[in-house]
């Protein structure tokens, strides 16, 4: 008999960590759609997450077609910062999130107001 598996709610520390991913995502948004290089790098660095063992398959197939898909703006913030909790699963192991570790991530994210698409 399988024991069925009860998802237990996340920890303050945990959703806390999540609010951050999500607040991070949603200031990498305009960066990737606008810059399409950006989003070729972040599948690179995804092809080597998942090479080594860093990414598991789904979060792999989510993360490799949000970034090779030519989404609307809307579709495109809709996945991204989507706030189910597997899609908070997949932000813990974004490859985005270098952009913002960057020297230049002030150069390249700029300094503008982010918006969430309606």
């Amino acid at each position: 008999m399988k024991r069925k598996i009860q998802n237990r709610p996340a920890s303050k520390r945990q959703q806390h960590l999540d609010q951050l991913l999500l607040e991070k995502h949603q200031q990498l948004f305009h960066a990737l759609f606008s810059h399409p290089s950006l989003k070729q790098q972040c599948q690179q660095r995804l092809e080597n997450m998942y090479q080594v063992g860093f990414v598991k398959h789904n979060a792999y197939v989510f993360w490799d077609s949000l970034l090779s898909s030519n989404l609307t703006e809307k579709d495109f913030w809709d996945a991204l910062t989507n706030p189910s909790p597997q899609h908070c699963k997949y932000r813990r192991k974004s490859p985005c999130l270098w952009l913002l570790a960057t020297a230049n991530s002030s150069i390249t994210l700029g300094r503008t107001e982010l918006k969430p698409i309606n």
